[in-house]
């Protein structure tokens, strides 16, 4: 992680942390995200995944309800019994 909280150019929150010691399924992959404040729009990502159930709850952004899905670099999880299921580890 760099000065910022961030790994490879996204942000470990701190709405993440609860989130840390608990099981969750890999819901999908990220391979692209929209960014509104850069022209196009679009940038690639590496090694993101959304998981299931996992949102955030706007406790950060003044109580926003939007319960957006947080994505999670695979270097700030690991893998339990199958591949489809995700044990997220502090950072």
């Amino acid at each position: 992680m760099d000065e910022h909280g961030a790994y490879e150019g996204l942000a470990f929150t701190s709405e993440m942390r609860k989130y840390c010691g608990k099981r969750f399924k890999v819901l999908r992959r990220v391979n692209k995200l929209l960014v509104e404040s850069i022209p196009g729009g679009l940038r690639s990502i590496k090694d993101a995944v959304i998981l299931e159930g996992v949102v955030c709850t706007g406790e950060i952004h003044g109580g926003c309800g939007k319960a957006c899905p947080l994505l999670w670099k695979e270097a700030w999880l690991k893998r339990v019994n199958s591949k489809s299921e995700a044990f997220i580890e502090a950072v």
